[in-house]
């Protein structure tokens, strides 16, 4: 994966910082540059300020502008990264994903939810905008939960599915693991009704042929076939049990009646997980 500009939308809320401090690792470790966003969406003061002989959109800006240069200066983490910043107002996954392509930006880094940002800003980048721009984006996105998590790329928790993009999954994991000097943790989590899937006998040989290509590659891996009652809840105990630092996962797979993991799941995955998740658009 090569990364030469970050995008991250912020609201200030702490797990957005915490996106932040994720952003800062990688842009490090990448030598890349941040490209922080907050999108205004709520206009409802404008009829007042305008007799004041302003705007509100002029007024948030300014504030935001002095919050960012503020949040620039008080994160050691950042020292040393190209940071610049960008304001717009539309709705919030709209503007996030129009923003990425107009940059062509290589990673999108964000929070999934939060209640403490700027009053009643907080919402506008996480919820439910940030499965809407997972689900949109062309790039990777890497999500970010728990506004706790530590910034660390030491454990990549890779789970398998039998689809033909599986690949291009493993050579992001591979790409990332390359960098971070990072080990990889391959796992394939079934249900118990997978036994009826007439694809399931795939699944070790599949497991075998991944593990061969990560140890070929020169990364440490460790490889695992789970049997659990839910794919996604299977992934995310998998990963906290490892301790993993990164989920990596492949979005909107090609064909659902094919796949054995992942696809419907994501979306559980990306909303639930305690562990940062990257989920990456399949190429055609």
């Amino acid at each position: 994966m090569d990364l030469q500009k970050i995008l991250v939308p912020t609201d200030f809320s702490n797990e957005s910082l915490t996106a932040l401090d994720h952003a800062a690792l990688f842009a490090h470790t990448y030598d890349a540059e941040i490209v922080l966003l907050h999108v205004v969406e709520t206009y409802e003061f404008n009829a007042v300020l305008d007799n004041l002989g302003t705007s509100y959109e002029e007024i948030v800006k300014k504030g935001i502008e002095e919050k960012i240069q503020q949040l620039i200066t008080e994160r050691d983490n950042l020292k040393g990264v190209t940071i610049s910043s960008r304001i717009e107002s539309g709705k919030v996954h709209r503007k996030v994903l129009a923003v990425a392509e107009e940059l062509s930006a290589d990673l999108i880094v964000m929070g999934t939810h939060g209640a403490s940002g700027i009053g009643h800003l907080e919402k506008m980048v996480l919820g439910s905008n940030a499965y809407r721009i997972v689900n949109g984006s062309t790039i990777p996105v890497l999500t970010i939960r728990d506004a706790n998590k530590k910034p660390r790329v030491e454990r990549i928790i890779l789970p398998l599915d039998i689809t033909k993009k599986t690949m291009q999954k493993v050579k992001t994991a591979i790409d990332i693991a390359k960098k971070f000097k990072a080990h990889i943790y391959i796992v394939a989590i079934t249900e118990f009704l997978d036994d009826f899937n007439p694809n399931i006998d795939r699944i070790p040989k599949e497991l075998e042929a991944v593990e061969h290509r990560v140890n070929a590659a020169g990364i440490e891996c460790t490889a695992a076939e789970i049997k659990y009652r839910d794919v996604a809840k299977g992934v995310i105990g998998y990963a906290e049990n490892v301790r993993g630092d990164l989920i990596v996962i492949m979005t909107r797979q090609e064909n659902l009646i094919e796949e054995l993991i992942l696809g419907s799941h994501a979306r559980k995955i990306v909303s639930q997980s305690h562990v940062p998740v990257l989920s990456v658009r399949p190429q055609k």
